[in-house]
């Protein structure tokens, strides 16, 4: 998130500071739409790092209720420690549709946000 405040132009905050704005009110109108789509960025990557944990709900998650869905494919063996390929398959796509979903709506927030914050002036 700094390299998408650090892109902006001072020009547009002193701009608004001689137009009397407010830091409030320069920072909700002119600031913040400004950065919104490195917001939609960061927002749609920490997501997919969330639906995606494994290792923290390996460490501290007791009860089979509260599995997140890595951890309740990884644990989807018979009593024989035989794993069900078919049905591990089946888990793995059902999972991915919702971040898929995700993705195809938010797809131009996600790349005009990561194009956005990478290039320095």
């Amino acid at each position: 998130m700094i390299s998408f405040f650090q892109s902006l132009p001072e020009s547009i905050e002193e701009s608004a500071r001689i137009d009397g704005c407010s830091e409030g009110q320069m920072f909700r109108m002119i600031v913040l739409p400004l950065v919104a789509p490195g917001i939609a960025a960061v927002g749609m990557l920490s997501f997919l790092y969330a639906w995606n944990e494994y290792t923290y709900s390996v460490m501290f998650v007791q009860q089979a209720d509260n599995y997140t869905i890595p951890l309740a494919l990884a644990t989807l063996n018979t009593e024989d420690n035989v794993t069900n390929f078919g049905l591990t398959a089946a888990g793995g796509v059902i999972s991915v549709i919702p971040i898929t979903l995700f993705v195809i709506f938010a797809q131009r927030y996600l790349i005009a946000g990561l194009s956005n914050g990478a290039v320095k002036d």
